[in-house]
């Protein structure tokens, strides 16, 4: 899965903000199809390769086509709204439609393939507003369930940031 964006200056994708890469769309430094592209070469450098953090469980096979309609749409009649052409992922429990090619399994195996009528409310609300899809997210909630060692899967943060005597995780006390 190799989507070298062309020599397009994109803004740094770790930092941006959704108002900023809607700017750059607007403005015309940058189409939704580039900016899908770099987000897929970005998946794939740390979610596939380098440090393999598995974090995108799968990505959507129409997410291009689907910026590429959305850059037409931009030029036809204008922008939707602040996320017309924003690419977004999904964490795997919010449902999608299954014709896009991609699952909705709340993470195990068991659920591939499963087949959804409808998008979730969330999700139809998003695509509706003009977002692009670009993939799944890992989740904790059951994605043990596709790793290879449950617990590093499900364990939760041991310690709460602001207070260190409470633990994390779902379940907290008070001392």
């Amino acid at each position: 899965m190799a989507f070298k964006a062309p020599c397009v200056t994109l803004p740094d994708l770790y930092e941006v903000s959704i108002v900023e890469l809607q700017d750059g769309l607007v403005k015309g430094h940058f189409t939704s199809v580039q900016l899908v592209k770099a987000y897929f070469d970005r998946i794939e450098e740390v979610n596939l390769k380098g440090p393999a953090l598995h974090a995108v469980i799968e990505t959507n096979p129409i997410a291009l086509s689907q910026a590429s309609a959305l850059d037409d749409e931009r030029n036809d009649k204008g922008g939707r709204g602040p996320l017309h052409g924003i690419p977004l992922l999904l964490k795997d429990n919010i449902a999608m439609l299954h014709q896009e090619g991609m699952n909705t399994t709340a993470g195990p195996y068991a659920l591939l393939g499963s087949v959804l009528p409808r998008d979730a409310f969330v999700a139809a609300k998003l695509r509706e507003a003009g977002a692009i899809f670009i993939g799944k997210a890992n989740l904790s909630e059951w994605s043990g369930m596709r790793g290879k060692s449950l617990t590093l899967q499900i364990s939760q943060i041991q310690k709460n940031y602001w207070h260190r005597r409470r633990r994390g995780g779902y379940w907290t006390w008070t001392p």
